[in-house]
């Protein structure tokens, strides 16, 4: 098949499964397909971009063989907010740990990367070079008192290389701007970044003598 092309797709999500409830609405996804075939020897090209929630924007492109798998592209994204999934986050977080007394008020993710993506020796090889994220407008307060904790406006992380058979990760450079970090001593002698985060303690196995 020479062209495929995909339009103006739109699917509305609802997850009962956490409290509050997730809403996802995928407002529009585009996608364009060039040189399919079965046998997927000879590469096909891809266009995707995708708007969801209104604010997350995507685009990717590349191309890829599917019968020995290997995958080039490049995709950029903008928009993410954080704070709309942050039920799942605190319910990962309560269920590994004893105590979770912090509340995501704030946070966007962006980010953009070239992947590639090779399978060898029935392994997954995952390379990926310049990449960027960035996380702005972070804002976290602690639950119990609603108060304020820690604030930036801008976290970059830029030059980012990992590639998976080499097991090695490298950065060029990581920028930090306007951070605040909020302090309070309490009358009980306590500050309130004190216990924030407690691990569970590790189960006890009991052993049993024997004779």
């Amino acid at each position: 098949i020479d062209d495929i092309a995909l339009e103006k797709i739109k699917v509305d999500f609802a997850d009962s499964g956490v409290r509050p409830n997730v809403t996802t609405k995928l407002d529009e996804l585009n996608l364009y397909l060039k040189n399919v075939t079965l046998a997927g020897v000879e590469p096909l090209s891809y266009e995707m971009n995708l708007r969801l929630n209104e604010k997350f924007i995507c685009n990717s492109s590349g191309d890829v063989k599917h019968k020995i798998l290997d995958l080039n592209s490049y995709t950029k994204c903008s928009g993410f907010d954080v704070v709309r999934f942050r039920p799942y986050i605190d319910e990962a977080a309560t269920d590994a740990l004893s105590v979770y007394d912090l509340k995501l008020k704030k946070a966007t993710l962006g980010f953009d990367a070239n992947v590639s993506v090779l399978e060898e020796d029935t392994q997954m090889k995952v390379r990926m070079h310049d990449a960027n994220i960035n996380l702005s407008g972070f804002a976290l307060d602690k639950k119990s008192t609603k108060e304020g904790l820690v604030e930036f406006a801008n976290l970059g992380v830029n030059g980012l290389s990992l590639n998976t058979k080499d097991k090695a990760v490298n950065i060029k450079n990581t920028t930090l701007k306007n951070l605040n970090i909020q302090t309070r001593l309490y009358e009980n002698g306590s500050l309130n970044i004190e216990n924030l985060v407690v691990a569970k303690e590790a189960k006890r196995t009991k052993k049993t003598k024997t004779k």
